[in-house]
């Protein structure tokens, strides 16, 4: 959550040359720059066509969706490309719909993450529905096998 002005909002971003055009490494590489979060294995869940490009500067572009289990967080740093420090929430999928402001769009993705959460994750079908606030020092938060395409271990 971007302290400034309230907006919930999850990493994300475009391809760089060193995601070799991985949809996965980058979701890794965003996740670790915009909130120090460290990923387990991403699944592709479909994705959301944006013909006015409101996440590409104005082109239209297909914006990719993806669920993957959060294994730590770093320390809070700055988001190399704004210079802000988020608040990072841990927070259920159709809570965080709410949060976000999506919709019925989306609320069927977020329906659709936790069924993958739930069929390839192993998480329970019925989410805790409290937010919390993840320490700014970082922490642990599901252990497990961590994706090689982008995260950093916690306090590096």
């Amino acid at each position: 959550m971007n302290p400034r002005d309230g907006i919930c909002s999850l990493p994300g971003g475009s391809l760089e040359p060193e995601d070799a055009a991985d949809p996965a490494a980058a979701l890794a590489r965003e996740a670790s720059e915009e909130a120090q979060a460290v990923i387990g294995r991403p699944y592709y869940l479909g994705y959301l066509y944006d013909r006015v490009g409101s996440a590409n500067g104005g082109h239209e572009c297909a914006r990719v969706r993806m669920a993957a289990a959060l294994r730590a967080v770093g320390p809070s740093e700055a988001d190399p490309a704004s210079g802000r420090h988020y608040r990072r929430l841990l927070v259920a999928p159709g809570l965080a719909v709410e949060l976000l402001g999506w919709g019925a769009p989306g609320l069927r993705q977020a329906r659709a993450a936790v069924a993958a959460a739930v069929h390839w994750l192993g998480v329970p079908a019925a989410a805790n529905e409290t937010i919390e606030e993840l320490p700014v020092e970082g922490c642990t938060v599901f252990p497990g096998p961590v994706y090689p395409g982008g995260g950093r271990s916690p306090g590096r």
